[in-house]
């Protein structure tokens, strides 16, 4: 369970992470959409809703496969991986974004 947890926080924190440096950029960009902003974090907290019922769910039946050899508990480990490469990445591509911003693009007048 601890290792679950600590996943589970690494995700969340990414994603977190991930919603900072894009919201970053766009506001830099000045294309900030607080529809967009609103329904991403909505997506976040869905993905970690399921992650946390998908868990549970392979608590109570932790025997049954799923696939062969491959049980509830260890779709939900790959699934962590997967997730933590997904937004590892993406965190990495917005923050590379914000850098390569011109220096016409960080001006303050108006455009």
């Amino acid at each position: 369970m601890d290792q679950f947890l600590n996943y589970v926080l690494v995700i969340a924190l990414l994603m977190l992470a991930n919603t900072i440096f894009k919201s970053a950029e766009v506001i830099i960009k000045r294309e900030f959409d607080f529809k967009k902003f609103f329904l991403g974090l909505c997506k976040y907290a869905l993905i970690l809703v399921g992650v946390f019922a998908v868990y549970y769910a392979g608590t109570l039946v932790p025997d049954i496969q799923i696939m062969e050899g491959t049980t509830i508990l260890d779709m939900i480990n790959i699934l962590e991986m997967g997730l933590i490469v997904k937004y590892g990445i993406a965190c990495y591509e917005n923050l590379k974004a914000i850098f390569e911003l011109k220096d016409e693009e960080l001006s303050l007048g108006d455009k």
